[in-house]
């Protein structure tokens, strides 16, 4: 006896339908198009050695890792800042700057393999990294968002890591504090009432700095604008959502339909 394959060929369908669209649905809602994002960060460039030959300030330290890598080593009451040049850099230079007032072990940061990493000891002092770049006029035109992708966040960094974020026209500068800490995966920092203040949407410079409250351990793959999903894409994949449901639907009513009128139809006989 052979079993008529329409039902499970009916759910097979309707699994592969739903996964499809909740998949287009999540990208739609979370990833903006490629074409309409800005990468301010995305931290494949290192610490360089020019950076460490040029870094200026009190109580600090790079070591040599190997292999391009490079660690920072900030002592207490210390400051330190250094420029990176290279791909994957909104204009093409990082001015790194760091500070701590105070404190009783140092405080570590590397960015190497496309990610900043910073270890900051639990119970110590604030601490503040500030992260700057500067270009020639960009027009932000299609950007809503900045997404601050944090790779891991230990306890003490959950609840302390406070972001500020700073943009420079060329004449007039707009900053906003934002008042809930960084946290593990993309977190959302609207630019609209910055764009307000600096009424324009040219940007030459961008500056994110962060406060750790508390000592803390965080690291951070990427820093990217990006637009605010559009509706009409939304729509579009609710849309194909309806349209799939309907047309299952109306396969399963008519599979049932000849099952009642052609129940013979349903087994067949084999020699």
């Amino acid at each position: 006896m052979t079993g008529h394959p329409t039902s499970a060929t009916n759910r097979r369908l309707g699994c592969c339908l739903f996964r499809f669209v909740v998949t287009v649905f999540t990208i739609l809602l979370t990833y903006p198009l490629a074409a309409d994002t800005i990468v301010l960060d995305d931290f494949s460039t290192s610490i360089t050695g020019a950076g460490v030959a040029g870094a200026s300030g009190t109580n600090f330290s790079f070591d040599n890792l190997g292999g391009g890598e490079y660690e920072l080593s900030l002592i207490p009451n210390g400051t330190v800042s250094w420029s990176d040049t290279g791909p994957g850099i909104f204009g093409g230079t990082r001015k790194v700057t760091m500070a701590k007032t105070g404190g009783t072990s140092p405080t570590s940061a590397k960015i190497f393999s496309g990610v900043l990493e910073v270890g900051h000891p639990t119970n110590d002092v604030p601490l503040s990294v500030s992260l700057e770049y500067n270009s020639t006029s960009v027009a932000f035109d299609q950007v809503d968002l900045l997404v601050v992708n944090m790779q891991s966040v230990d306890a003490e960094a959950s609840e302390s890591v406070f972001p500020t974020l700073t943009l420079h026209n060329g004449t007039t500068s707009a900053e906003k504090s934002f008042l809930t800490p960084l946290t593990v995966g993309s977190n959302i920092l609207t630019l609209s009432s910055l764009f307000q203040a600096l009424n324009s949407r040219n940007v030459t410079r961008v500056t994110l700095s962060m406060t750790a409250q508390t000592g803390a351990d965080f690291k951070i793959n990427s820093l990217l604008f990006t637009p605010t999903p559009e509706p009409s894409g939304i729509a579009i994949c609710l849309t194909v959502a309806a349209f799939c449901c309907h047309k299952l639907h109306r396969r399963t009513l008519a599979h049932r339909a000849r099952k009642t009128s052609h129940p013979a139809d349903h087994s067949h006989g084999s020699t």
